[in-house]
């Protein structure tokens, strides 16, 4: 399979991934300020949901800017991130109706969990594909991605929304671009 084939599939399941999350948004149950309000779990968990798969595409974009050749194991690892991801929409779902129930944000966390971990097994085999380390890169930012997540996946068992919140820290790691990381990694030293 050629890398465009690959990239367009990826786009393609993520886009419609990210559509199924607004289709899950409830409607208030009257037109009113006070029934919007009610809601609002649902569309913080929305909007985390929606700018978190879209900070994981953008950097898959970026980072497949650099990869020019895929293995059948990154092809495939490429499919296991997507099943995972297509199971995000149920997740969210279950996690803004259930906003503080502890199973409902556990597995909201474990899904989060295995797209992040499949996430970087595909950004290690690219870089195993391509003889080029810096395709994984940023070692220290995904550890400390993966160090929020299960934390608030901890503290998520005492305090259920912390899960989210892990995520929403971890996901400002990656909103800056990895060139900019790289900058103030070089000036620190």
């Amino acid at each position: 399979m050629t890398k465009d084939r690959l990239i367009a599939f990826t786009d393609a399941v993520i886009a419609i991934v990210m559509t199924i999350l607004v289709l899950g948004l409830k409607e208030p149950s009257d037109a009113t300020w006070q029934a919007l309000a009610v809601l609002l779990p649902n569309y913080f968990t929305y909007a985390l949901s929606f700018f978190w798969i879209g900070t994981m595409w953008v950097n898959l974009h970026n980072t497949f800017q650099r990869v020019h050749l895929i293995s059948h194991k990154t092809v495939w690892c490429s499919l296991v991130l997507l099943f995972f991801s297509s199971f995000f929409p149920y997740a969210v779902n279950f996690a803004s109706g259930h906003f503080t129930a502890v199973v409902a944000q556990e597995f909201y966390g474990i899904i989060v969990i295995l797209i992040t971990l499949s996430n970087f097994l595909l950004y290690y085999l690219a870089s195993k594909d391509n003889d080029d380390a810096s395709i994984f890169g940023m070692r220290y930012k995904r550890i400390a991605d993966f160090c929020l997540k299960i934390v608030g996946l901890s503290f998520g068992l005492i305090y259920p929304p912390a899960v989210m919140i892990g995520v929403l820290l971890a996901g400002i790691l990656f909103i800056p671009p990895h060139d900019f990381w790289q900058r103030l990694l070089k000036e620190s030293k």
